[in-house]
């Protein structure tokens, strides 16, 4: 699966990247090198993780490519960099754009990087040593599978007309971690200053220089064949990530075998810190049902669904939303979609009513309704994991009344609209930590938020200017 397009469709020579230097190669050369053996390249320098690394332990943290990788420790890395310079860069703004792999991420699967120097960088810095033990107590549960390797309560067989799936063999609680995987192929989002041509070669090069199972496990990925092959494995089963700061795509073997449903019984959260993805369970699954995510934005209609995943993954979907499984309990099933994108528009126009209400009208007590309103709507059509973003909204919407309205109310009217946003912004927090990560950037942004709000609190409580 994919959760956004990274590169544009477009079919041109294959190319295969054995070295810095690229040879052309026919598809069946092509299938041969990504299926042959590798010689492995150790490293001897281990970064000490993610806090207080001693000085001469960063070496990785170090810019690295393809000019001065012939004069330093590569590592962690198993290979030097190939990288390729920007297409037209004439403010020179733009930096190289390189192929970055390790044989063996800490013990487990290879991976490799399509991405900047900088990036190549932050991933460097823990890769080896990742700060768990930080990540565990912020989040207060162990970074773990929630059963042992030899009771998995899932397995993967073929599901009629869908290619193989992931299905139930025990009960799931909601809650339970069912899948942690690291990505064998990150790819930078934002390609747009680079060659197609040397980005294709990038992404050979990345393919290439994986283990041979790792490798045999990618090429087993559905793709459309509509595109380059590692690009279509890519677009096909790839998910959006945040590493460094910065979007990229992540392909995740396992994960990747999970089908889409509109209203999914699973949800996906990447840790940065662990540069690993965690399968949840969105709901309580019995076994013989098959596990499920939503390839998109859980608040689309149905007709919105229907053609993106129609152009994007080449099929219709079936699922529950989309088909009524009991069309007698809401009447037909095109009755139960209209209800339930009704449903989905009235959150859109409750957000557009209180965004363009004039700050004076707007008060803490019509806020509150609607945002009850909001939970209402969220709970029947089982947006849970898009609340944190919703509360985030209405908070926006209530400072931006309160500094732009500035005048128009009282002090004690101004703060208390402000301690109702502030209350927003916990519950946004509380919800990204655990639908997004305690380490992922959508967190970040919600705990940036929440600090201007206690800093604009005491502005208000000390009678200072906003």
């Amino acid at each position: 699966m994919v959760v956004l397009i990274s590169v544009s469709l477009l079919v041109v020579i294959f190319l295969v990247i054995v070295s810095p230097t690229v040879e052309a190669a026919d598809f069946g050369d092509i299938h041969s090198k990504l299926n042959g053996e590798q010689e492995i390249v150790h490293c001897s320098n281990r970064v000490g993780g993610l806090l207080d690394i001693p000085p001469d332990h960063q070496t990785c943290g170090l810019l690295l490519d393809d000019d001065n990788a012939e004069h330093q420790d590569w590592s962690p890395w198993s290979f030097p960099p190939v990288c390729i310079p920007p297409e037209d860069d004439p403010e020179g703004g733009w930096g190289k754009l390189c192929t970055y792999t390790v044989f063996s991420l800490r013990g487990g699967p290879g991976m490799s990087v399509v991405s900047t120097p900088e990036v190549a960088s932050s991933i460097a810095k823990s890769m080896q040593d990742p700060d768990i033990t930080w990540l565990e107590r912020e989040r207060g549960i162990p970074f773990a599978p929630s059963f042992p390797p030899s009771k998995l309560p899932y397995e993967m067989k073929a599901i009629p007309g869908k290619g193989t799936g992931v299905v139930a063999t025990a009960p799931i609680a909601k809650g339970q971690v069912l899948m942690i995987e690291t990505p064998i192929l990150l790819e930078l989002e934002d390609l747009e200053p680079w060659n197609i041509r040397g980005i294709f070669e990038l992404l050979q090069n990345a393919a290439v220089r994986l283990p041979k199972i790792d490798r045999g496990r990618m090429l087993n990925l559905t793709r459309l064949g509509k595109a380059y092959i590692v690009q279509d494995i890519m677009k096909s089963n790839s998910f959006q990530v945040t590493v460094g700061g910065v979007s990229h795509s992540g392909l995740f073997p396992d994960i990747a075998r999970i089908n889409h449903a509109c209203r999914p019984n699973c949800f996906t959260r990447f840790s940065p810190t662990a540069l690993s993805m965690e399968v949840v369970a969105y709901t309580d699954i019995q076994p013989g049902e098959e596990l499920s995510l939503s390839y998109l934005p859980l608040n689309l209609h149905y007709r919105e669904r229907q053609a993106t995943l129609l152009q994007n993954w080449g099929f219709k979907c079936t699922c529950s939303l989309c088909n009524h499984p009991h069309p007698e309990r809401e009447g037909s099933a095109q009755e139960a979609r209209r209800i339930s994108d009704r449903r989905r528009q009235r959150i859109g126009d409750i957000l557009q009513e209180l965004s363009s209400t004039k700050a004076a009208k707007l008060t803490s007590k019509k806020v509150q309704k609607r945002v009850k309103e909001i939970e209402e709507l969220v709970s029947k059509e089982g947006l849970h994991s898009q609340i944190g973003d919703l509360y985030g909204m209405v908070a926006d919407t209530c400072v931006e009344k309160v500094t732009t309205g500035e005048g128009e109310r009282d002090k004690e009217e101004q703060l208390e609209l402000v301690l109702l946003a502030k209350e927003l912004a916990k519950k946004s927090v509380k919800r990204k930590k655990w639908f997004a990560g305690v380490d992922s950037a959508r967190t970040a942004i919600a705990l940036e938020k929440l600090e201007r709000l206690e800093n604009l609190e005491r502005v208000l409580k000390t009678g200072g200017a906003m």
